[in-house]
């Protein structure tokens, strides 16, 4: 055989050979769409899912949807993607489960859907982790479902990352959001939920809480968004927030608002926070709230506030937020500043407005009390049990907690439970 025509025969059968090394089956789901039914079964069986055991169910194929993806009417059993993608051309739902319970879904990429993953009609104690939703309207949405896992999802691109309306006791961490529309994380209606450890940058607001209260928000990263980091308004109250890093928001790095003074947003704790280089740093049109143990740093208005009066310290010592471009000194101590010794805070106090003032200005950044994994300013069971529910946890898994990882290894073990043990009965 003569060189050109071994050549070109070997081109021949190279390009065979790669095309079928690296084809991807991709398979229309036509109707309504793919059922993982409650007996086990997968309707139609031609689907692109495969299980030995009908509790472990694997894409072995993409999926273009002509309405809904998957819709999962099965409970205690493992969706895995596997990485393939789903995509749904903006038609209904990428992964439905109504009523279900126990159900991890991971690993899976949800693009172009109404909404990516949905959770309605009471779902509870579901797990979604490791999953990518993407240009949907609503990358994941819990509808009146409670005490669900999200760790360590991206959902970018959408106009909603991750949204929860009237649901309660979810976790949601170490996700990241990242240039959603409206919001990273919003909650309607919603309360006690745990935000923390996430990743939130480039929407118009990091997290935004909208007539949701006694919400946990911790430890978050949110960065560079279009409005504000973190946005309360229409009667969000008695929600925590702390120890996040709020930095770049082009509007308010913490907003609690109120409309016309009424549904003001109250009774909210706001303390540990690092708030820097934002448009303003805090603005407050609600009162009653505590701002306490914060650093301002280079905002360009530190602070705001219209009609509303909120406390600003802790009394003496424990003191109130430090502030960039506060230019007192440190001469004095006491109660009323007027004995002689520094004491860490400031001799002058911090005055904002007539109902606004920082009696006891900090003069160095705040430190936040080591070993104090839930917020409440005291070291205690309550944080070796914290610390214990997240024990070998680390970023996507569904127990991690970012405030638990007190050695910031990454992993929540041993380490960080001989820290509290040290520090244990410390407080502010």
């Amino acid at each position: 055989m003569n060189s050109p025509l071994s050549a070109f025969l070997i081109i021949i059968f190279l390009t065979s050979f790669l095309a079928c090394t690296f084809y991807v089956r991709t398979v229309r789901a036509d109707g309504w769409g793919i059922y993982i039914r409650v007996d086990g079964s997968i309707d139609p069986p031609t689907a692109p899912i495969t299980t030995t055991d009908n509790i472990t169910y694997t894409l072995i194929g993409n999926i273009t949807a002509n309405l809904d993806g998957i819709v999962i009417e099965r409970d205690n059993i493992v969706m895995n993607g596997a990485g393939y993608n789903i995509t749904g051309g903006g038609n209904r739902i990428g992964i439905t489960l109504a009523n279900r319970s126990n159900v991890t879904v991971n690993n899976m990429n949800i693009i172009d859907f109404v909404v990516g993953i949905w959770l309605l009609d009471s779902s509870s104690g579901n797990t979604l982790s490791g999953n990518n939703a993407t240009e949907n309207a609503n990358g994941i949405w819990l509808d009146y479902s409670s005490n669900n896992v999200l760790s360590g999802n991206n959902v970018g691109n959408n106009v909603e990352g991750i949204y929860l309306s009237s649901s309660s006791g979810n976790t949601l961490s170490g996700n990241t959001a990242v240039a959603n529309s409206v919001a990273g994380i919003e909650l309607s209606s919603s309360s006690n939920n745990s935000i923390s450890g996430n990743n939130l940058t480039n929407s118009e607001f990091g997290i935004r809480l909208i007539r949701s209260s006694s919400n946990s928000v911790s430890g978050n990263n949110i960065t560079a968004n279009s409005l504000d980091g973190i946005y309360l308004y229409d009667s969000s109250n008695y929600n925590s927030i702390f120890s996040n890093n709020v930095t770049a928001s082009k509007r308010k790095g913490i907003l609690l608002y109120s409309d016309s003074g009424s549904y003001s947003s109250s009774n909210n704790s706001v303390f540990g926070n690092n708030i820097t280089n934002n448009g303003e740093g805090i603005g407050l049109f609600s009162s009653s709230n505590s701002i306490v143990h914060n650093n301002f740093i280079n905002n360009n208005i530190q602070f705001s506030s219209s009609d509303s009066a909120n406390i600003l310290d802790d009394g003496y010592s424990s003191g109130g937020n430090y502030w960039s471009n506060y230019n007192g000194t440190d001469i004095y101590s006491g109660v009323y500043q007027n004995e002689t010794g520094s004491d860490g805070i400031g001799d002058a106090p911090y005055v904002i407005d007539a109902n606004n003032t920082d009696r006891y200005p900090l003069m160095k950044p705040y430190v936040a009390l080591l070993g104090d994994v839930n917020g409440d300013r005291k070291v205690n069971l309550k944080d070796v049990y914290a610390a214990v529910q997240a024990f070998n946890s680390f970023l996507g898994k569904p127990k991690w907690n970012s405030a638990a990882d007190l050695d910031n290894s990454g992993r929540v073990d041993m380490r960080d439970i001989v820290i509290i043990v040290l520090n244990f009965n410390k407080h502010e």
